[in-house]
């Protein structure tokens, strides 16, 4: 637990003064020997207690401080009222693909099968160097670098925070010292709709129809899982508002349990050096199997 006292979080605080509220805050979370979790009005100025904290921790050296908000427009805010020492990270719909720039295409980072690609403008997260020396970095993975690596506040939102940290390997061997969550209220409904994955059997159509060709064996996983689904589905009441009882899913997983992500992964590069994949035209399939590669994981 990250040791604060009161007078380093006053002397860190935006205003010349506390509201008596902020003041009962500061003096709690410096008398905290763990995490807390404060309640306080609307309006009373929750989001200059968090700062102050984290402008404190920063000003003793710490690393890996973090404020987290529901919503970009939020993320946007605070950033203007706190510039200084606070970096913004948002999630790859806000960046463009370099490695589709450079083929004339323009595409969104979220739309890219980035890990499926050897990007010469990727970023070495230990080291912040391009995979090709020289060439104009990846600016959602430079920012990401930048922000872990630097003595800066990291502002983000609940999705992109949850997402990272929970997934991403290299944010849960740093771990962060020190996390301010705002709203903490909307945490079990931001991550419901966060770690969702839909899949339809077209997508399953198309990827069974292209893994005939670079991996059958792992084609044969999503067929049998496919027919399972379908066939458990087909004998349910239209009107049921539980499609699968436990045992059902249990099924489906046992049938995914078979799911090599990577053997899988390593037939798609060879399939793209093979010329088997053009990474341009057949972006769409490329990113679907990218989807099969990092979710049935998380879905497992």
């Amino acid at each position: 637990m990250l040791s604060l006292k009161y007078a380093e979080m006053e002397g860190c605080f935006r205003h010349l003064s506390q509201r008596r509220v902020q003041s009962a805050a500061l003096q709690l979370i410096a008398e905290a020997e763990t995490g807390l979790i404060l309640e306080m009005p609307t309006g009373s100025g929750k989001t200059d207690v968090g700062m102050a904290m984290l402008r404190a921790a920063r000003a003793k050296g710490e690393r890996g401080l973090f404020y987290v908000t529901p919503t970009k427009a939020q993320v946007a805010q605070i950033h203007q009222w706190f510039p200084e020492g606070v970096i913004r990270l948002f999630g790859r719909n806000d960046h463009h693909c370099l490695y589709y720039n450079d083929k004339g295409k323009e595409v969104n980072a979220a739309e890219s099968p980035c890990h499926m690609l050897k990007c010469p403008h990727r970023v070495n997260q230990e080291t912040g160097e391009t995979a090709e020396p020289g060439v104009e970095p990846c600016s959602y993975l430079r920012d990401k670098h930048e922000a872990l690596t630097g003595n800066r506040i990291i502002l983000c939102t609940t999705a992109f925070f949850l997402m990272n940290r929970v997934m991403v390997g290299g944010w849960r061997e740093r771990g962060p010292t020190c996390v301010v969550v705002d709203e903490a209220h909307n945490l079990a409904r931001i991550t419901r709709g966060l770690f969702e994955y839909t899949i339809t059997d077209w997508h399953l159509n198309r990827a069974i129809k292209i893994l005939k060709t670079i991996n059958p064996e792992q084609g044969k996983i999503l067929t049998r899982f496919k027919k399972s689904f379908s066939a458990m589905a087909r004998i349910r009441a239209v009107n049921q508002r539980t499609l699968l009882e436990n045992e059902n899913i249990s099924r489906l997983i046992e049938v995914l349990d078979d799911f090599d992500a990577g053997a899988l992964s390593a037939s798609i590069h060879q399939a793209l050096d093979e010329g088997l994949i053009d990474p341009v035209e057949q972006r769409g399939e490329l990113k679907l199997l990218e989807n099969l590669v990092r979710n049935i994981p998380r879905l497992l």
